[in-house]
Formats: structure tokens, sequence, C-alpha cells
């Protein structure tokens, strides 16, 4: 059997192997810095804006777009006493397009490559996300029907 240093040009003195374990390394070592920016912090930051990974704190805005749906669902659980069994249910009178409710009792919405919901369940009611990079409840106060959400007309 050969020895290393027989195979490859690898250093038989002290001194010039220690330099070249040292070299090897530092070239693992800027390999590992370049490969995290290159496939973690390099994509995130050029498509989603930011250093690190998407959390369902990142999903905030989107939500407030889709309030008005919910709020629909919820005038309609209250002149009905139940849930739509559909969206269709909610076209037109509270909606233009039906939304897309699932038997479960959530409404559910997409945000490019993620799944947004929500709940509409006692004691569980809130938004939810769920997708490839984040996943959990939403850090956003529940929807409510209160006074200046009513209608006047019924």
């Amino acid at each position: 059997m050969t020895r290393l240093s027989e195979r490859a040009n690898f250093p038989d003195h002290p001194a010039l192997r220690k330099w070249w374990t040292g070299r090897v390394v530092y070239y693992a070592f800027l390999c590992g810095v370049f490969g995290a920016i290159a496939f973690y912090f390099g994509p995130n930051r050029i498509l989603r804006g930011k250093w690190t990974a998407l959390g369902p704190e990142d999903f905030v805005e989107w939500i407030e777009v889709e309030q008005p749906v919910i709020l629909a669902v919820k005038k309609f659980q209250r002149d009905y006493g139940r849930l739509p069994r559909n969206g269709d249910e909610l076209v037109p009178k509270y909606l233009p397009t039906p939304p897309d409710i699932r038997r479960d009792g959530t409404v559910a919405f997409y945000a490019g490559d993620h799944f947004l919901t929500y709940c509409l369940t006692p004691g569980k009611e809130g938004w939810f996300v769920e997708g490839p990079d984040a996943n959990g409840r939403i850090p956003a106060p529940a929807v409510e029907l209160d006074a200046a959400n009513t209608d006047s007309s019924r």
C-alpha cells in the first residue's frame, strides 16, 4: 500500500505539510461560506428581499387584502346562523366572486407559493400559512364583526 505522499503531491516536509493542510482547511471554509451565500442567503435576498427565510409574520400584509372575504363569510353566518357550504352562496349579495370555502370551516387563499387559510372554528379561529418556507399561525388578530362592518340594510 502506498502512502498518501507517494500517490499525490503531498509534501514530505512537516512545515510544508502543515501549510498544505492549512490551505485545504482554508479553501474548505471558503467553499462553505460561499455555498451558504449561493444556496441560502442569495436566493432569499433576491427572491424575497430579506436575508432569512420567510416566516408566518411575513404574511401579515397579505391577510389585510383578504379580510373583506372573511367579513363577508361572518356576515353570512350572522344572517343565516350557519357557515356557507361553498363560496357560491356568498355571490352576489356579499361578494362579487366566490371564495374557496372548505368543509372543515376554513377559507383558503393563495399567496404565491404559499397557502393562507382562515379557520372559523371557535377556539382555533385565526390566520394560518402553509408552504415551502413558512408554516404556522400568522400573528394577526382574528377578524371581528363590529358596528362599522355591519349593514344597516339588514
